[in-house]
């Protein structure tokens, strides 16, 4: 009987053993491997986006369905973006929600950003969803998800908003002709 039991554990550990290295090469064959970094917030995300696999999303944008908003700061996105996506820096969304809204106006929106950074994505489809767009979908996998799915890239300042308006910040008599002296207004007529 002993034996019997030994012989028992010793099958199940051997068939554990089995069981995750096969999990570990069915892993890796996958076309689109399973999620591995995603942090446990973005699993919490509150916005009622759809989300798109890395797969998905490239296959969008081949097909030109969406406008992608990149969500990171305008640094990283200098450094390397989707092609004809727009820098929307979640940190910035009010400020130059004024510039983005003709680019959104009637387009499917797909938010992207840092994995690391769920929490950013999801304040920013809030945002957006408060703003009245409820056409958005997330791409919680990001950036590095992308690229390694093959996504195209570009770099550069394409897609950088600037605000609507920025304020003066000079004299308004020099820019403007605000008060004019006696003397100038003499010599104008």
């Amino acid at each position: 009987m002993h034996l019997n039991l030994r012989r028992g554990f010793l099958e199940l550990f051997v068939l554990v053993i089995l069981t995750i290295v096969a999990s570990y090469f069915l892993q890796r064959m996958r076309a689109e491997p399973l999620p591995t970094r995603i942090p446990s917030e973005a699993w919490t995300i509150e916005s009622s986006a759809v989300w798109v696999s890395p797969s998905r999303a490239v296959d969008l944008y081949n097909k030109g369905n969406l406008l992608f908003v990149d969500i990171r700061e305008e640094e990283s996105f200098r450094e390397g973006h989707i092609p004809g996506a727009i820098n929307l820096p979640v940190s910035r969304l009010r400020e130059l929600y004024d510039t983005f809204l003709p680019w959104a106006q009637g387009q499917r929106l797909c938010l992207y950003g840092e994995v690391e950074n769920a929490a950013d994505l999801d304040e920013a489809l809030l945002e957006l969803e408060d703003l009245g767009h409820t056409a958005l979908t997330a791409f919680p996998y990001g950036w590095d998800a992308w690229v390694h799915h093959g996504g195209k890239i570009e770099s550069g300042a394409d897609g950088v908003l600037e605000p609507a308006w920025e304020e003066y910040e000079g004299d308004e008599s020099e820019e403007y002709g605000g008060d004019e002296s006696e003397e100038d207004a003499e010599e104008a007529r």
